[in-house]
C-alpha cells in the first residue's frame, strides 16, 4: 500500500495570520461592546477594524503568494467556496465599519465622519448600522465558525495551518514568502495606513 508523501508548504503567512486573530478579537470587541453600551471602545475597536482592513485591501496585491487575492481561487490557499465566503465577509466588515464612521444616534454617540456627510447619508448609515449590517455580522460569523467546525469532520483542520503558516499537501506548491522583508513592509503599511487615518480625522 502506497502512502502518499505529505509535503509541509508555507501557506499563510505571518502577516495574514495576525491580520486573522487580531480581526476576530475585534470583531468579538465591537459586538459585545455594542450590546453591552461601552460606546467609547465600540467606536475605537471600529477606527482599529478600518485600519485593519484596509490593510488586508492592500496585503491583498503585495503580500505572500496565497494571501494575495489572485491566488484565491485557487488551491491550496482556499477552495471557491472559502475565498468567496472570505470576500463576502471582507467587503460585508468594510461597509460595516464605514456605516459606523457616519453614524449618529442622536443622544450621545456620532462616527467621527459624521459632520462631514449630509444628515441622509448619516440616516442611512445608521440604519444600515444597527440593523442589517449588524445581524449581517453575526450571521457571518456563525456560518465561518459553521465552516471550519464541518472541515475539522472531515478531517481538514483549518486552525493550525492559521497558526503555524502552513500546511501539509500530498503535491508540490509554491510557498508564500515570509521572510523579514516581507514582515517589515506589512509593518510599514500598518503604520503608514494608521497615520493617514490619524491625520485625515484630525483635519
Amino acid at each position: 500500500m502506497n502512502v502518499a508523501r505529505l509535503n509541509r508548504v508555507r501557506i499563510w503567512d505571518l502577516p495574514t495570520r495576525l491580520f486573522h486573530w487580531v480581526l476576530a478579537v475585534l470583531v468579538t470587541g465591537a459586538l459585545l461592546t455594542a450590546e453591552f453600551g461601552a460606546m467609547a471602545w465600540h467606536m475605537r475597536l471600529g477606527q482599529a477594524t478600518l485600519v485593519l482592513l484596509a490593510f488586508r485591501l492592500l496585503w491583498g496585491f503585495v503580500g505572500g503568494r496565497w494571501s494575495r487575492f489572485a491566488g484565491f481561487f485557487r488551491e491550496p490557499g482556499h477552495d471557491w467556496k472559502g475565498s468567496a465566503s472570505v470576500l463576502v465577509m471582507l467587503a460585508w466588515l468594510i461597509a460595516q465599519v464605514l456605516s459606523g464612521m457616519v453614524a449618529d444616534d442622536e443622544i450621545m454617540t456620532a462616527g467621527p465622519l459624521r459632520p462631514r456627510v449630509s444628515d441622509g447619508l448619516s440616516e442611512l448609515g445608521t440604519h444600515w448600522h444597527v440593523a442589517w449590517g449588524q445581524w449581517g455580522v453575526y450571521a457571518l460569523v456563525v456560518l465561518h465558525l459553521v465552516a471550519v467546525a464541518w472541515q475539522v469532520l472531515r478531517g481538514r483542520s483549518l486552525v493550525m495551518p492559521m497558526v503555524t503558516g502552513d500546511k501539509e499537501l500530498t503535491e508540490a506548491a509554491p510557498a508564500s514568502r515570509d521572510d523579514l522583508r516581507s514582515r517589515l513592509l506589512a509593518l510599514g503599511l500598518i503604520a503608514l495606513i494608521t497615520c493617514g487615518y490619524v491625520v485625515s480625522i484630525a483635519a
